[in-house]
């Protein structure tokens, strides 16, 4: 599946940076496709996030990864681009 990288300087369009659960951005929270549920844990390269957002409505093939806040998080997401990953579904 398709990954991408993001963090608070890039895409934090609410104030305190609220994903679509209601929860703060943290470390270990993904934004998934539309059609899964807030909540779904999934594993990429033996690592588990959890779905706490949503993706681009017109990017509904694609996991997004937080990566943080501050300046060094955000060229770590630069840095990361686009990649194919393996992603397992949890539960």
């Amino acid at each position: 599946m398709t990954t991408t990288a993001y963090s608070e300087l890039d895409s934090c369009h609410y104030e305190n940076c609220i994903m679509a659960s209601g929860k703060r951005a943290y470390i270990g929270a993904v934004a998934c496709p539309r059609n899964w549920k807030i909540g779904t844990q999934i594993m990429i390269e033996s690592k588990v996030y959890t779905c706490e957002d949503r993706y681009n409505k017109d990017l509904s093939d694609r996991i997004d990864i937080f990566m943080g806040y501050g300046l060094q998080s955000y060229k770590i997401a630069v840095n990361y681009g686009k990649q194919t990953k393996n992603v397992i579904i949890l539960k």
